[in-house]
């Protein structure tokens, strides 16, 4: 028999409350590691790292959220902690804008690069963002890894992708991006 997790470990930390920036929703943040312990205590195999790093949170401006970085820290910290496995219950219903091949129940498609080409994001500048450099070279590279290392183009890497948050200068509104990022690692099997 298997010795039961250590669950402090992914216990959540004591997170930084930011005020005058944008970070997450506390109560969000809480009822994911709620969850996070649920499922490692009652079903392991639904606690995986694709699923950790598949965490969005509401991003929040006033009235107290956790820093984002710290956050986005713990997650990472955790998803390495779990067992590399895929998990089924993060595969999607098939409703999948352009840009994002429909995952396959029967055989295996061949993706290729063109599959991979995101929908115009959303352009923002009055509230927090990502670096539209540094999303265009995760597009980029993605692309680059579907048609020469396929192997590399993996649900838990395109998970794992941060990007830089921008104020004030026009960048990529976050939710679009978080989304489109979640169709892509389902299309890849995720």
């Amino acid at each position: 028999m298997e010795d039961p997790p250590d669950l402090a470990q992914f216990a959540l930390p004591s997170f930084d409350v930011v005020r005058m920036r944008e970070g997450y929703a506390v109560d969000e943040v809480r009822q994911f590691a709620a969850e996070l312990l649920r499922r490692i205590i009652d079903e392991p195999e639904a606690a995986t790292p694709v699923w950790v790093q598949g965490a969005r949170f509401t991003p929040v401006r006033r009235g107290g959220a956790y820093d984002m970085g710290q956050v986005d820290a713990w997650l990472d910290d955790v998803s390495s902690k779990l067992p590399a496995q895929l998990d089924p219950q993060t595969s999607r219903t098939g409703i999948v804008p352009s840009g994002v091949p429909a995952p396959s129940a029967g055989a295996a498609r061949v993706l290729e690069p063109d599959d991979f080409v995101p929908p115009p994001f959303e352009l923002v500048r009055l509230r927090e963002g990502y670096s539209i450099k540094e999303v265009d070279e995760f597009v980029s590279e993605l692309r680059r890894r579907v048609t020469s290392e396929p192997a590399a183009a993996t649900p838990q890497w395109v998970l794992a992708a941060r990007f830089s948050p921008v104020r004030l200068r026009t960048c990529y509104a976050m939710g679009p991006v978080d989304d489109w990022l979640d169709q892509v690692a389902a299309a890849l099997g995720g």
